[in-house]
């Protein structure tokens, strides 16, 4: 079961059977990284975004690793900071904030404060113009997205 909106999670188990967090959840990963195996819906509010972000009492850019999706997630109105440390994110240590699938779905999404990309897939969409409508603040990559090791900008 997920926790009450406004709730603080210290660290989250790795989900397998689906992943519904409401609005306003606010997520801490304290290291390492968090692999969804399931489908994951977060579709969180412009005023009450669902917010992934690290424990750490004083972040920075790297303090977790990312959230890796073997299932196609739709993110909506979500954030995702202080990630891409690469620890654990998909075996391989990338240096990203999210691992997608190229069903990935977001929309409204904010990466902020992230070491690396804030978005890697080995296996990116045809288009990458809903991907690239989504925000990106401060990250430490030459372009928001790595495609199979490309650097891909969004312009």
């Amino acid at each position: 079961s997920m926790p009450a909106a406004n709730s603080r999670t210290r660290r989250t188990p790795n989900p397998t059977g689906g992943w519904t967090p409401q609005a306003g959840v606010r997520i801490e990963i304290g290291g390492g990284s968090l692999q969804i195996g399931g489908p994951l819906t977060a579709i969180g509010t412009a005023d009450d975004p669902i917010v992934f972000t690290s424990s750490a009492e004083n972040p920075i850019a790297g303090s977790w690793g990312c959230l890796y999706f073997t299932g196609a997630p739709r993110l909506e109105h979500v954030v995702v900071e202080y990630a891409g440390s690469g620890e654990g994110c998909s075996g391989a240590d990338f240096t990203a904030a999210v691992y997608l699938p190229s069903a990935a779905n977001l929309i409204d999404t904010t990466f902020r404060h992230i070491a690396g990309n804030p978005i890697r897939s080995n296996s990116c969409p045809a288009s990458l113009t809903a991907w690239c409508a989504n925000g990106f603040e401060d990250y430490t990559a030459a372009q928001p997205i790595d495609c199979s090791n490309v650097q891909t900008a969004c312009n």
